[in-house]
């Protein structure tokens, strides 16, 4: 589906019933993901691991639905670049990855002009946004970065690490929170770094071994 297309069917569903919309958008995110085989069902581990650490925090009800929301959302700029690109098994060059890395604006673009999902936007938009302010796609430090979108930064990064990539084998759980947790303050938020520690001590944030697994491709 073109960007276009992609809209028209959004505004369809929006039209229509909010939950009509929050299934398009998962049909949508479900998409995205399947366009790289090693990151199927990226969108819907990140949005499990968002909401506990949400809940964790003791977040309210309507904040943590934004959440679920944004977090499901993430990462769908993606479909709109090449599948060759995203599926390349060698390292990307510069250009590819400046390229993969407007998916955050491209996500924006795609969702700007449709009122209902205005809320959940700046989780996708900002989800690789860094507290020291070396992230993309605007730089921005501290508490410049919503609290949606910090939430969303460390499920995501948990998930890379402890999934099989094509430039990775999935780590071990405890290696992956340490590099999380040594990072807590400088990219990281340390009430989110500390909550999902919490999590997954209790087995409240779980991985599973499907996900850990080598998919056929």
């Amino acid at each position: 589906m073109t960007a276009p297309q992609i809209q028209a069917e959004l505004r369809r569903a929006a039209h229509n019933s909010r939950q009509a919309l929050i299934d398009a958008l998962r049909a949508l995110a479900s998409a995205t993901d399947s366009r790289y085989f090693r990151t199927r069902g990226h969108s819907e581990r990140v949005t499990r691991f968002s909401v506990e650490i949400a809940k964790l925090m003791e977040l309210p009800e309507e904040e943590i639905e934004q959440i679920r929301i944004g977090a499901l959302i993430h990462d769908i700029g993606k479909i709109t670049i090449d599948k060759q690109i995203l599926n390349k098994p060698a390292a990307l060059t510069e250009a590819e990855y400046e390229l993969v890395k407007t998916h955050t604006t491209r996500g924006y673009d795609l969702l700007k002009q449709i009122p209902q999902v205005r809320s959940f936007i700046p989780g996708m938009l900002l989800h690789h946004e860094q507290l020291d302010g070396k992230g993309y796609p605007h730089g921005l430090q501290g508490n410049e970065i919503p609290m949606m979108a910090r939430i969303i930064t460390v499920a995501d990064c948990f998930d890379a690490g402890t999934t099989i990539r094509h430039y990775q084998d999935p780590a071990p759980v405890e290696y992956v929170v340490a590099m999380i947790r040594s990072a807590a303050g400088i990219k990281y938020d340390e009430r989110v770094v500390e909550a999902l520690v919490r999590g997954v001590r209790t087995g409240r944030i779980i991985t599973r071994l499907e996900d850990r697994l080598k998919p056929e491709e």
